[in-house]
Parts: C-alpha cells; structure tokens; sequence
C-alpha cells in the first residue's frame, strides 16, 4: 500500500503540493507488486542497468547454435574439420506504456479546508492507476504485441451499440476500444471501430458503447485498447511461437529460436500432457521448468483430476499466501490472464524484462510531473514505463496447445 500522507512538511492543496507526493510518497510504491495473482508479471526478473542503447534498442547477443567442430577418430586419425560458434543479435526495441492521472482546480481548491480528504482521494487514483497499470502488464505479457483482447461473436452493424463477444475475460466498463478484421486469428490492420467507450456490460458476454459502433465489425473482430495495435509488449505468445519472426530473428532460419510444443488435440490437461510438455523443454532446450502456468480453467480441471496425491506444498507457497500444485520440480498456478486452452511449462531463467525506465516513472521532463491542460482547469499527471519483455531461449520453455476450454 502507499504510504499515507500523514502531515509532511507540504500540503496537498496546492498543485506544487501534489506534484511532490506523486514524486516522494507515490512513485516508490508504483513498482511494488501487493497482488501476487498477477503471476507472470510477478515472477518475471527485471533489469533496469542496462541503459545503453543501439538506435533505440536492447542489444542481446545469442548463441543460437553450437560449432560442429566435433569427432571420434583413431589413434592416428586427424581432427574434425574445424567449426565455431553461431551468435547473432538480436535488436529488442522497448515499447512505450503509459498511465495518467487528473486532478481538477476545485478539488485542489476545497482540500485547502480538508486536507485529510484529498489525501484520501489522492490515495484512491495512485492504489487505482497502480493496479490498473500492472493488470494490464500483466495481460500483455501473455500477448503477442499485436493488443488482441477479445474477438467479436457475430457481425455488428454499424448503428447500433451492443457488441456480443466469444468470452469476456478482459473487457472492463470504461475501456476505450478498436476493432479490427481477423486475419488468420490476429487483427489485421483494418480497424473497423475506432476509439469507443464500452459503457455497461450485460451478462457473461455481451458490452454496451457508449455511441454507436460506426461501422460493420466483421465476426471474429478483434478488439484492442485505444491505438494499442502492435505496440504491445512482445509477450510469451509470439516468443513460443514454433513460427515468425522474434525480436528480428526469422525462425525459419533458426529452428534453434522456436518454442516447444506440445499438441493436446481437444485433450484435458492432465500428469501426462504436464509431463510431456517439462520433459520436452529439457530435451530440446535444456530448460529447466519451474513454473507452469494455466488460466483458472485449466487450474481447475488439472487439480480435479488428482485425487488422493493432490498436494499443496509448502514450498511452494507465494508471498501472498498462494500455493501452487507440485507437478515434478514445478509449481503449477493459474493465471487470469492466460490464453485459453493453452498451458505453459516456463524456465524462467530464460526471461526478463528489459527496462528503459526504473520500473514505472512520473515524467517530469519539464520539471514538474503536473502539467495544466490548455484552456482547462485540471492538471494532468502522465507515468510511463519503458520496456520489453524478452526470452533468451525459446526452446527451454514449451506451450501445451489445443486443450479442452470446457
């Protein structure tokens, strides 16, 4: 939690005030992590030392392939014809994350005969926009950078304002979204819907604009944050992938750059799936799997399926006081965030989360971290993280695809 304001040696009636208590009591608790359920972004090792950069981009060098420099000859023999080392680079540009807050001149104004109250309302926007800011880390971390959060169940014409989804694990009232085409299950770049409120939810699956579509959404749309559209973090979606181009590497070329994979074919998951797939890491990557991890879902299902072996151990309780399920030398835990049918078995040795900035910071570029909006009376306060997240060894960490979602 922030530290409370308590009575600091300045007062939060003034904008001056304000833009001190974001700097000095808010910023440090920004980069803490107080719900461990957010379980990827909490597992994830960052590094914010290396600041040098190549046009704007992380330089990490791999080697990717061993030298075939190798044999068994006779006594009398002659060596093997002489090999070496593959590395190659890969240049891992950041991406940009944004949060903001605002604070209005009248509430300024009246905290002058209620400091304590606007304390509190201060406490409420940094505990919102703290939690709002990682929840979505999180989710884009599962990603493949390209934002989709939710496809569109049936066509939308463009007049009217209720969109019916296939599932609804992301979409929040107050979200401003897009939507694009499908093209061969990613957005394509044709956006159909541009920058619309969701205003209301009905049921499981169903969101209600705030105004009218505007436009034919396509069934299988995608919808994406607000001008979100490949500018995500380039998350474990497109880092497992057995094809494409990662972090400029063309995996084609380099088998050696593509994730394991495991196809369940409609199968639940169960020991011998999990075990394929850990197994399948250290056979081909020679990972190390610590951490597997499912949507509540698969959690569900898998620790239904274990009966008088179930275990919760001890050792392999989270900070918050959440226990895992012992799967070989690993810890099984769900993730709301996870891909449908879709379990992974991580070495997370292998991750980390490069970062331009120290975690999330206020922007104080011009001296103040409150800016006046032009011809308004509020003051806008803009937080920004710079990063990408990035595996060094695809192989050593393999995705169970295809599993049964019901």
């Amino acid at each position: 939690m922030p530290q409370t304001l308590g009575t600091p040696a300045y007062t939060t009636s003034t904008a001056s005030g304000i833009d001190r208590a974001l700097k000095e009591l808010y910023a440090p608790a920004m980069n803490e992590l107080p719900n461990q359920k957010r379980i990827l972004l909490s597992r994830m090792q960052r590094d914010a030392s290396r600041k040098s950069l190549v046009g704007r981009r992380f330089l990490e060098p791999i080697n990717i392939r061993g030298s075939a420099g190798l044999g068994a000859r006779a006594a009398t023999g002659g060596t093997p014809t002489s090999g070496s080392q593959t590395v190659i680079e890969a240049l891992i540009p950041p991406v940009y994350l944004y949060g903001s807050v605002v604070f209005n001149l009248p509430a300024i104004k009246a905290s002058r005969n209620d400091a304590g109250a606007f304390a509190r309302v201060m406490d409420v926007e940094m505990n919102g926009i703290r939690r709002d800011a990682q929840n979505d880390e999180n989710r884009q971390y599962h990603g493949d950078g390209i934002g989709s959060i939710e496809t569109v169940n049936g066509a939308v014409a463009a007049a009217v304002t209720t969109i019916v989804l296939d599932s609804n694990k992301g979409i929040a009232v107050g979200m401003v979204l897009d939507a694009y085409s499908n093209s061969g299950g990613a957005p394509s770049t044709t956006r159909s819907m541009d920058s619309k409120t969701v205003s209301s939810k009905s049921g499981t699956t169903t969101i209600i604009m705030t105004a009218a579509v505007g436009a034919t959404i396509a069934d299988d749309s995608h919808l994406v944050r607000e001008d979100n559209r490949g500018n995500e973090v380039t998350g474990v979606k497109a880092a497992l992938a057995t094809s494409g181009t990662y972090m400029g590497i063309a995996k084609g070329t380099f088998p050696e750059w593509e994730g394991s994979n495991v196809a369940a074919a409609g199968a639940a998951i169960s020991d011998s799936l999990l075990m394929q797939g850990i197994l399948l890491a250290e056979e081909n990557g020679e990972g190390d799997v610590d951490v597997v991890i499912g949507d509540y879902f698969q959690f569900r299902t898998y620790g239904q399926s274990l009966t008088s072996d179930r275990r919760y151990g001890t050792s392999m309780q989270m900070p918050s006081g959440f226990k895992g399920i012992e799967i070989a030398n690993a810890v099984f835990l769900a993730d709301r965030d996870a891909e449908a049918g879709v379990v992974t078995c991580f070495d997370m040795s292998t991750w980390i989360m490069l970062e331009m900035t120290d975690g999330w910071e206020w922007d104080d570029t011009d001296g103040s971290v409150l800016s006046r909006q032009e011809g308004g009376v509020t003051y806008e306060g803009i937080l920004a993280k710079y990063e990408e997240m990035y595996c060094r060894d695809p192989k050593a960490n393999c995705q169970i695809t295809g599993l049964a979602t019901s």
